[in-house]
């Protein structure tokens, strides 16, 4: 970066011609340089860790979609303690099914944008290492 500057400030400094200038950084470049170059170093295992969790955030989301569907599917087959041959009992189990319905689906939705959001931010976490640790 500052050897950059420097190529792009001599040539400026060319085309100026004598009593031409250029405004300084208030703070030298090459001190930016040397701080940009340290924190570089600790992006890419930075990187590495914020990886490592989202894809255990993942797994996470994935087995709570499981469990969700699993127990989706034992609502599904019970009268709820119910007798579903009695007419009865018929609306009080359609009715309790529906919350149960309801509630489930947006757990599951839940978990669904959870990992939306956690495969959007692995990817964000492997291109900031492919960025800085190269």
């Amino acid at each position: 970066m500052s050897d950059d500057w420097d190529k792009v400030e001599e040539a400026v400094l060319k085309v100026l011609g004598d009593g031409g200038g250029v405004p300084e950084f208030t703070v030298p470049l090459k001190a930016f340089a040397a701080l940009t170059d340290g924190v570089r170093s600790e992006v890419a295992p930075a990187a590495d860790k914020v990886s490592s969790a989202i894809l255990s955030l993942q797994q996470n989301a994935k087995s709570r979609i499981e469990a969700w569907d699993e127990l989706q599917d034992r609502v599904d087959a019970s009268a709820l303690g119910l007798n579903a041959k009695n007419k009865a009992d018929a609306r009080p189990i359609a009715d309790a099914k529906k919350l149960l319905d309801g509630f489930i689906k947006k757990q599951v939705a839940d978990a669904d944008s959870e990992m939306k959001q956690l495969r959007d931010g692995h990817k964000l976490s492997l291109d900031l290492k492919g960025h800085f640790g190269a």
